[in-house]
């Protein structure tokens, strides 16, 4: 049996070297995801795979969650991924609210900190309804449904410390 191991592990060592390598480094360093929703439409769509760099907030022990270095927090408009327990699925969402930011939504139009964002036509949508939205000073492309939902307008949250709040 121990023959038939040295053996195994003398012809294929190398594969297993790597195999273990790329498990550690999509532990660590970076991984791939495919997007399981259209909710960033027009910038990441459905069924798009996106690289992710695990490093960019903090460096985490393989296979955990535990975190011995913090390297920085989301800023405002960053795309993240998360799972969430609610839809019990991985989702990218784009960072809008910070910790401490009051936030509302007024008739689809999101304010924050008392200041109301600012939309305009997409001048390269070509019939879409595809806006560009000035999150606060960054801008973006964003699908505009202009539909009325239960989130189409809420009273000011504030958003708790450690926590963000993602695009609605």
């Amino acid at each position: 049996m121990m023959q038939r191991f040295h053996l195994l592990w003398k012809e294929h060592r190398s594969l297993l070297l790597f195999l273990c390598l790329m498990v550690l480094f999509r532990s660590v360093i970076a991984d791939w995801n495919t997007v399981p929703t259209g909710s960033m439409k027009p910038t990441i769509l459905e069924g798009d795979r996106i690289l992710v760099n695990k490093m960019a907030y903090d460096i985490r022990i393989p296979f955990s969650h535990r975190s011995p270095l913090k390297r920085a927090d989301p800023a405002r408009c960053d795309s993240v991924i998360f799972n969430s327990a609610v839809v019990d699925k991985r989702l990218v969402e784009r960072v809008v609210g910070l910790p401490r930011d009051r936030v509302a939504m007024v008739d689809n139009h999101l304010w924050i900190n008392g200041r109301k964002l600012g939309y305009r036509d997409d001048p390269l949508n070509l019939g879409s309804s595809d806006k560009i939205e000035d999150l606060l000073g960054i801008e973006h492309r964003v699908c505009w449904l202009g539909t009325q939902t239960r989130l189409s307008s809420f009273r000011p949250v504030t958003v708790p410390p450690d926590h963000y709040l993602q695009r609605l």
